[in-house]
C-alpha cells in the first residue's frame, strides 16, 4: 500500500501538468491573481527576500519553494525558465501533486 500515496501524488501532478500546458497554451500572460503572485515570486527568484507585495495575503511557501526550484535548476543549467509565468505555472503543478496524497488518504481508507 505504500505505492498509492506515490501514485497518487504522480497522478495528480501529472493532471495538474496538464491544466498547467492547457492554461500556457490559451492563457500566456499572467491571469487573475497571478497579477500578484508571479511579481512576488519572481522577485524571491531574484534573491529580493525584501520585496513584499502589501496585496498578498497568503504565507511565503510556494513563492520560496518556486525560488529554491529555480535555484536548483539554474546550478543544473538550466537557466531562469521556472520563473516565467509558464515556469511558475508548472511548479505549481508539481507543489500539487506533492500536496494532493495527504488529504486523500482517509478516502482510501474508506475504500480498504
Amino acid at each position: 500500500m505504500a505505492l498509492v500515496p506515490v501514485a497518487a501524488a504522480l497522478a495528480a501532478g501529472l493532471a495538474y501538468a496538464a491544466v498547467a500546458a492547457a492554461a500556457n497554451r490559451a492563457v500566456p500572460e499572467p491571469f487573475m491573481d497571478e497579477a500578484f503572485h508571479v511579481p512576488q515570486t519572481q522577485a524571491f527568484c531574484q534573491g529580493r527576500f525584501d520585496v513584499w507585495d502589501q496585496k498578498i495575503t497568503t504565507p511565503p511557501g510556494a513563492y520560496l519553494a518556486a525560488a529554491a526550484a529555480s535555484a536548483a535548476a539554474d546550478a543544473l543549467g538550466a537557466g531562469g525558465a521556472l520563473c516565467s509565468n509558464s515556469g511558475l505555472r508548472y511548479v505549481s503543478a508539481a507543489l500539487g501533486g506533492v500536496a494532493t496524497p495527504p488529504p486523500t488518504q482517509p478516502c482510501l481508507r474508506l475504500w480498504r
